[in-house]
């Protein structure tokens, strides 16, 4: 189902790093303090790699025409 993807692999890579990162940053700033505001950065900059297709290139053939069946029917 999933196959080795250089790019697909920095993407996970860069949605964990943004997640744990705004994790860190939430906890330790305080309220209306611009580590918050960050972290809330980093969560959508985060969700948008994700959503963006990038997890895609993480899928195979056969599991693109599963689960997104558009994309091979051209």
């Amino acid at each position: 189902m999933f196959q080795f993807s250089p790019i697909g692999f920095l993407a996970l890579i860069a949605f964990v790093m943004c997640w744990s990162l705004a994790a860190v940053l939430y906890r330790v700033g305080d309220t209306g303090s611009v580590a918050r505001q960050l972290s809330l950065l980093l969560v959508v900059e985060g969700a948008t790699l994700i959503s963006t297709g990038y997890i895609d290139l993480l899928l195979t053939d056969y599991a693109r025409a599963a689960f997104l069946p558009g994309i091979l029917s051209g």
